[in-house]
């Protein structure tokens, strides 16, 4: 009885490691001076295979989930004219 029992638990596990991968993408939006507002709802972000110009909003409606949101650095190379972009991750169970 074990061994017929152990097959299943063995396929059950794995099946459910395949089906609970899911998908993760980086956005970023467009460089701007470090003066800028925080982003808001309005905010586009350019991700690689989600699509250009997108709100949070519709990248929400996408069915994406946002897992972090932080500034960086994207050229600091004139100390007077720092340019800032917002990274958000995002993750589609």
């Amino acid at each position: 009885m074990h061994k017929r029992l152990f097959p299943c638990i063995l396929i059950m596990t794995l099946w459910s490691g395949v089906t609970s991968a899911g998908q993760a993408e980086i956005c970023y939006t467009a460089p701007t001076p470090s003066s800028t507002p925080p982003p808001t709802n309005a905010s586009l972000f350019n991700c690689p295979t989600i699509g250009n110009n997108l709100t949070l909003p519709q990248i929400a409606q996408a069915g994406w989930q946002v897992v972090q949101m932080g500034p960086l650095v994207w050229d600091s190379s004139d100390p007077l004219n720092i340019l800032v972009t917002v990274q958000l991750v995002v993750q589609k169970p």
